[in-house]
Formats: C-alpha cells, sequence, structure tokens
C-alpha cells in the first residue's frame, strides 16, 4: 500500500522507471514490489544495515505480487536465495551510509524519489543537502513524494518542541535516545524543499484541531512558529524540479557575513570581535566593489549577522542602525538579517543554524541550492552548509576557535572570492 500510493502520486511511471526509496527500514521489499511494477532499475538508502535477511518474507513477498500481477517476471526474485541475489535480481543497490550513499547515485537516474515518515528524521544539519542531492538524482520530468510525521516520538504530541536546539542536537541525548527527529516544521520544510529547486505541493494534510502543546511551553527557538505550523500534525508533500526559466521567479543570492567579511573587526586572543563604535566600522578592502560587482549581475546581496552584543548590551540599537543604514546606503546591500540572541537562548536564527537564510529565502524568493554563504568563522560556513548553499570561508588564521570544515573555497579576502562566487551563480 505504501508503494502504491508513491507510485501512484508521481502518475504511475510507464514500465522500465526506476525509483529511490530513502529509509526503507527493515524491509527491501520495494526492490521487490517496484520490479512487480515495471521499474528497470532501484537504489534502496537508510543510515544503516537494517533490513531482514530473512529470504521467506521475500519471497512470500513476490509469490503474492506474482497472483496480483501475473504479467510481472518474478522468476529469478522467487528463486533467490540470499539478499544479494535479491538485488541482483530487481537490479537493487542497498546503499547503508546515509547521505554519502546518496552522493554515490548517479545525476538524474530516478523517475520516482519516495520516503515514508522518513524526512523527520534526517538529522538537521543534513537535511538541505539530502534535499540537494534529491534534486540532483531526480529526472527533469520525475516526481518526489514523501509522508513526514511530524508529531514527537515521545507521546505522539510537539513535546519535543519543549527542549532548546543546544541540548536536542547534542549526540548523547535525542539521537542516542531513539525518539529524535529534526523537529524541522511544514512550512520550514516547503522553504527548504524550493530552495533545493522543487516546486512543493502539499497534497495531503492531518491537522490537530487544536495545538497539543501550549505556547509558554515551547523552548525560546520556537516561540515564534505560527499557529498553523503548530496545528500541522502530517503532510504529504510531491516535488517536481523547478525549470529554469519557467516562471518560477526565484533568485540568486550572495549571503555574507558582516563583521570580518565586509568591514573589519577587533581580534583579541585569537577571537574577533564585531566593532561597537562607529569611528572602528570600516569597510575591509576590496569588499565595496566585490559587493557592486554581485549587484551588477544582477544578484541579491544579503547580509545575515549575528549580534549578541545587542542581548549583552555591549552595542546599542541606535549603533547597530547607523551601522546597518551604511551598509544599505554606502553599498546597497537588499537587506539585512540580524539574529540579537546569545547562544544560551538557544534561538533558530543564530548561526550556524540556517534560520536568517530561511527567513530570507522565504521574504526573497530565493534559491538556496544556487546561492553562496560567506563569512570568516566556521559558523557562517556550517549555516550556509545547514541551508544547502555552496559556501566560502574567509581565512583571517584566528588561533582562538576552530577552522570550518568542508567549504568550497577559502580565501583571503571577500574580493578574492568575487570571481568564484560570480561563475558558481552564473547561468
Amino acid at each position: 500500500a505504501v508503494f502504491d500510493r508513491h507510485y501512484r502520486a508521481a502518475g504511475s511511471p510507464a514500465p522500465g522507471f526506476s525509483f529511490l526509496e530513502l529509509g526503507p527500514g527493515d524491509s527491501l521489499s520495494s526492490a521487490v514490489i517496484g520490479k512487480a511494477y515495471g521499474a528497470s532499475r532501484c537504489w534502496l538508502v537508510d543510515a544503516g544495515a537494517y533490513a531482514s535477511r530473512d529470504m521467506d518474507v521475500y519471497r512470500r513477498l513476490a509469490d503474492h505480487l506474482a497472483r496480483a500481477r501475473p504479467e510481472a517476471d518474478l522468476g529469478a526474485v522467487r528463486r533467490a536465495g540470499d539478499v544479494a541475489a535479491l538485488l541482483v535480481a530487481c537490479n537493487a543497490v542497498y546503499l547503508e551510509d546515509g547521505l554519502a550513499g546518496l552522493r554515490r547515485v548517479p545525476d538524474a537516474s530516478c523517475d520516482l524519489i519516495f520516503s515514508q515518515a522518513v524526512l523527520e528524521h534526517v538529522p538537521r544539519a543534513e537535511f538541505a543537502q539530502t534535499l540537494t542531492e534529491m534534486r540532483r538524482i531526480l529526472k527533469p520530468g520525475g516526481v518526489s513524494t514523501h509522508q513526514v510525521d511530524f508529531r514527537d516520538h515521545l507521546a505522539g504530541g510537539l513535546n519535543n518542541l519543549r527542549f532548546s536546539q543546544s541540548l536536542w542536537e547534542k549526540p548523547w541525548f535525542a539521537r542516542r535516545s531513539g525518539f529524535y527527529t529534526n523537529r524541522l516544521r511544514a512550512g520550514e520544510m516547503t522553504a527548504m524543499m524550493a530552495g533545493a529547486g522543487f516546486d512543493a505541493v502539499v497534497s495531503d494534510q492531518g491537522r490537530w484541531t487544536e495545538s497539543p502543546i501550549r505556547r509558554e511551553s515551547l523552548a525560546a527557538e520556537f516561540s515564534n512558529l505560527s499557529a498553523d505550523d503548530l496545528l500541522v500534525r502530517e503532510a504529504f508533500f510531491v516535488l517536481r524540479p523547478r525549470r529554469q526559466g519557467q516562471g518560477s521567479g526565484m533568485r540568486r543570492a550572495v549571503f555574507l557575513d558582516r563583521d570580518g567579511t565586509i568591514n573589519w573587526n577587533e581580534v583579541r586572543g585569537g577571537k574577533p570581535y564585531a566593532p561597537t563604535r562607529l569611528e572602528d566600522y570600516r569597510w575591509l578592502p576590496g569588499a565595496p566593489e566585490a559587493i557592486a560587482r554581485f549587484l551588477a549581475e544582477g544578484h541579491l546581496v544579503i547580509v545575515v549577522t549575528n549580534q549578541p552584543d545587542l542581548t549583552t548590551g555591549k552595542n546599542s540599537p541606535a549603533v547597530i542602525e547607523e551601522m546597518h543604514r551604511r551598509l544599505r546606503d554606502e553599498l546597497g546591500v537588499d537587506d539585512i538579517f540580524t539574529c540579537p540572541h546569545t547562544e544560551d537562548q538557544g534561538c533558530d536564527c543564530r548561526k550556524p543554524r540556517p534560520g536568517l537564510l530561511l527567513q530570507a529565502a522565504r521574504k526573497w524568493n530565493i534559491d538556496l541550492a544556487r546561492s553562496v554563504m560567506v563569512g570568516d568563522r566556521w559558523r557562517d560556513v556550517d549555516a550556509g552548509k545547514a541551508a544547502g548553499c555552496a559556501t566560502v570561508f574567509i581565512d583571517h588564521g584566528y588561533t582562538g576557535e576552530p577552522a570550518p570544515e568542508g567549504a568550497c573555497l577559502t580565501v583571503k579576502s571577500l574580493a578574492e572570492a568575487a570571481d568564484f562566487i560570480s561563475t558558481a551563480l552564473a547561468d
């Protein structure tokens, strides 16, 4: 019933279709069912080797399908003596290392990608990358369908939203407990799907009549969730690749950290500190020219900046606003998104979390998968990666904090990165 629902939601692909199931769990049954439905090739991708090796289960399934679909050629499947032979008979590949396995699936190889109550379990830090990989794998005319359960695994409500992000995402907490979900809400998922290059439609939705949690019980980073997001219990997403030039109107953006990327900052003890006086607020060499180039090429330039000094009182709203006025008036940046929170407040907008980028994507209709995040700290790079953007690290040699991992490019200044950024955003 699960396979059939996704198959029909994709328009019942013609025989010879190829598919990928994300998170098959304890069974390889989709490979057998797909074979009976006429699939020529399939990939089953999971985060571990969870599938049953009991061949009696698969033989009984093949016998049932042979009776239900007598036109299906299941002889080799029914004769398979072990899982390896079963996979060969179904022309299936079973990958057991999650995102790394997904990255080994060839480009534009699948007519259908589907998952059943899996996307909510993808680690939050890998969610955008997972969507980007699915977009890469899906054929131009393909369809990706996903049933998502937004309930917690504690009591079937939203009690998981009581915990701060900093606690919930620790390896020793939820992930080892068996009740981990990424806690992304329906609206956030939809925005990230759009950012990855999909046109996303919710074809079916289960809702509570009233929120199962009181707003005052929410952790700080969820306190601003819309009332609608707190009512969505489950949803069925249908994703199709967005085609360039077909009215999507999505734009590409250069996301820029502020301090140490655009303007000077002070380094003490190997760590950077934002200027708190207007007389210390000055542009780094080449930064204005690089920004002018991006704007001239038609790209959005959006500043995303952590400013915890607003909360600690080390800087005033009036000074910050004057600094940002200069960004708009002197450099012409399109928008500025600011997180005023400290780390212990556990918000969802403070980098390395991608909240500021997701806010900008919703406001400006940005294609995150075709945008670039630039910054001088590991937080900037991790935020860009979490949002699904290409990333550039400006290395000032800070010794008091770790360097980022996995940046697409490392440079010494924004000016040095300009050619790479322009090429990355080019048609």
